[in-house]
């Protein structure tokens, strides 16, 4: 995947003043692993285990008591240190670049006791509190492989320098709202990464695992 080099910066404090921090980690693993996880996982500690396989590759993404995959795009990686910084639930990074010069990045966060209705109409207000005139495509449906609507927006700003091309989908599940985010200093880029966004967003599943937070495992 080749995006040109920028020469900004991204706005550190972009995820976090949009989304609520989340409870997670985050575990790579090749797809192949996936059947072979009907372990229950108590988390008595936040950590980072990261594994992967030269051919498809999926990122296993934990919140609250809920996991759930998605498959990476080529030529991507994911930046646990930054996830952590900014309470997202994982953050990829194209290879080659790091956090400060990335053209693009692709990332998950949540709205908790919100519908994707709700989480979709709280990011439209945010963002035309930032720019009345920004741009805002037709809700768009994606199916994953279950059946399950995805709702995705796209998002365009001529003033937001931090993320003037965003989309996000809208994953709802049962207490929370699930939003992956690939946001874009320019066009091109933005055209370049939305076919792989987009497969990503369908290969969205919810995984057979059960998660125990250790305040529930200690009662």
């Amino acid at each position: 995947m080749n995006m040109q080099k920028q020469n900004r910066t991204h706005n550190k404090g972009n995820t976090a003043d949009r989304y609520a921090p989340a409870d997670f980690f985050v575990m790579l693993k090749g797809s192949t692993m996936r059947f072979k996880l009907f372990i229950t996982f108590f988390i008595l500690v936040i950590s980072t285990y990261a594994y992967c396989e030269d051919t498809e590759r999926s990122i296993l993404g934990y919140i609250d008591n809920k996991a759930f995959w998605l498959n990476i795009p080529n030529g991507w990686y994911q930046d646990q240190k930054v996830a952590g910084k900014f309470g997202a639930i994982f953050f990829l990074i194209p290879s080659g670049y790091d956090f400060n010069n990335a053209p693009a990045v692709i990332y998950a966060t949540s709205f908790k006791n919100k519908s994707a209705k709700q989480a979709l109409l709280h990011d439209e207000e945010v963002f035309k509190a930032k720019d009345r005139d920004i741009k805002m495509s037709r809700p768009e449906i994606i199916k994953n492989k279950k059946g399950k609507n995805i709702v995705t927006r796209e998002f365009e700003s001529k003033v937001l320098r931090s993320q003037p091309f965003e989309v996000i989908a809208y994953i709802e599940e049962k207490g929370v709202t699930i939003t992956v985010v690939a946001s874009a200093f320019d066009k091109q880029n933005f055209d370049i990464i939305l076919p792989e966004f987009k497969k990503m967003v369908a290969s969205y599943e919810l995984a057979d695992i059960k998660v125990i937070d250790k305040r529930e495992h200690n009662k």
